[in-house]
C-alpha cells in the first residue's frame, strides 16, 4: 500500500470520527439544552406545527405565571385596601375566560402565523375581544431579532434573554425566557419573567406620544386662534361700520374671508396632518381636520355671498359654521376624556 493510500485512509477515518463526534453531540448534547429548545420553538412557529411548539412550551404555565404577574402590578398600582380588593376580585374572576381566550388566540396564529387571524374576533366562550387585547399588548407588532445570551436562574433553572423590536416602543425589549429541564432530560419554557414589564412599557411610550400629539396639536389650535381672534374684531369693525352697501366695503370683507380666514384655517389643516398621530386621538384628530375644513367652507361661502348676494349662498355658509360650532363642542368633551386616561 502506497503511503499516498495510507494519508487517504486516515484521513477517511478522521472525518468518519469527526461526523460521529458531531453527531453524538448533537443527539447528545445539543438536543439536551436551553438552545436547541428555543430553536425548537422559533421553528414550530415558523412551520405552524403546534404540537413540536407544545412540546418546547409549557404554554399553560407561561400564562398563569403571565396572569398571576399582571395581577401583582395591577394590585400594587392600585390606591388603598378597597381598589385593591376590588381589582384582586374583578382580576381573578377573569382568569379562566381570559386564559382560554388567550389559548385559542395563540393556537390561532401558530395555525395562520398571523396574528391578523385573530383581530376582530370575540370568542362565545370568553366574551372577550381577544384580537384587541393581543393589540393592546404590545404583542402584535413584536418583531424578534434574536438570542442575547442565556444565564442559570433559581431552582436548575436558566433564564434566555430573547431580543424583540416593538413598533411602538420604537426600540428592542429584553424579554426574560424561563427554561426548565424536563424528566427527559430536554428543556422547556414555562415563563415569560418580565412580561407585565414589557406591557407597561409599551403604555407608557402610547401615552407620551398621545401627551406629544395633545400638546403639539394645541399649541397648533392656540397659535390660530389668535389670529382668528383678531380677524374677528375687524370683522365686527367693518359690519359695524353699516357700510355693507358699498363695494369697497364688500370688497374689504372678501379679502378678509378669503385672504386671512379661510388661508389661516388651511395652515392649521395642514399643521395638524403633518403631525404624528396615534391611534388613541385619531377620532379627535379627525375631528378637528373636519373643523377645519368647515370654517374653510365657511369664509369662502361667505366671500361667494358678498358677491352673488343670494340668501341661500349665506345660508349654506352659516349652516357650515354651526356645524363647526357644535363639532367644536364634540372635540372639547373628547379632548378632557383623552386627557384623564
Amino acid at each position: 500500500m502506497s503511503k499516498y493510500k495510507k494519508y487517504l485512509i486516515c484521513f477517511i477515518g478522521i472525518v468518519v470520527l469527526a461526523l460521529a463526534g458531531c453527531l453524538y453531540w448533537y443527539v447528545e448534547v445539543h438536543r439536551n439544552t436551553p438552545e436547541y429548545a428555543l430553536e425548537r420553538l422559533q421553528y414550530a412557529v415558523e412551520k405552524h406545527d403546534k404540537e413540536l411548539f407544545y412540546e418546547y412550551a409549557d404554554v399553560t404555565s407561561i400564562l398563569n405565571k403571565g396572569y398571576e404577574s399582571i395581577l401583582t402590578m395591577l394590585i400594587e398600582s392600585s390606591d388603598g385596601e378597597e381598589a385593591k380588593t376590588a381589582a384582586l376580585e374583578t382580576v381573578k374572576m377573569l382568569k379562566a375566560p381570559m386564559l382560554i381566550g388567550f389559548r385559542k388566540a395563540i393556537d390561532d396564529y401558530l395555525t395562520s402565523g398571523s396574528w391578523d387571524s385573530v383581530i376582530g374576533q370575540t370568542e362565545e366562550e370568553t366574551t372577550f375581544d381577544m384580537g384587541e387585547i393581543i393589540v393592546q399588548s404590545g404583542v402584535k407588532h413584536l418583531t424578534f431579532r434574536g438570542l442575547g445570551g442565556i444565564k442559570e436562574s433559581e431552582n436548575g433553572a436558566v433564564a434566555a434573554i430573547l431580543k424583540a423590536y416593538q413598533n411602538d416602543l420604537e426600540r428592542e425589549f429584553d424579554f426574560e425566557v424561563i427554561l426548565e429541564k424536563t424528566d427527559s432530560g430536554s428543556w422547556k419554557v414555562t415563563e415569560i419573567r418580565n412580561f407585565s414589564e414589557f406591557v407597561v412599557a409599551v403604555e407608557n411610550a402610547r401615552n407620551e406620544k398621545i401627551r406629544a400629539y395633545m400638546e403639539e396639536s394645541a399649541e397648533i389650535w392656540r397659535t390660530h386662534e389668535a389670529t382668528m381672534r383678531d380677524a374677528d374684531f375687524d370683522f365686527q369693525r367693518i359690519i359695524g361700520a353699516k357700510n355693507l352697501g358699498k363695494q369697497g366695503t364688500r370688497g374689504e370683507l372678501k379679502a378678509l374671508m378669503t385672504d386671512r380666514v379661510a388661508k389661516d384655517w388651511q395652515i392649521r389643516k395642514e399643521e395638524l396632518e403633518a403631525l404624528t398621530v396615534p391611534k388613541e386621538v385619531e377620532s379627535l384628530h379627525k375631528l378637528r381636520l373636519k373643523i377645519c375644513g368647515l370654517h374653510i367652507e365657511y369664509a369662502e361661502g361667505y366671500a361667494n355671498w358678498l358677491d352673488d348676494k343670494k340668501a341661500i349662498t349665506l345660508k349654506v355658509a352659516e349652516d357650515k359654521i354651526k356645524q363647526a360650532k357644535t363639532l367644536e363642542q364634540e372635540a372639547m368633551f373628547l379632548e378632557k376624556r383623552i386627557s384623564k386616561q
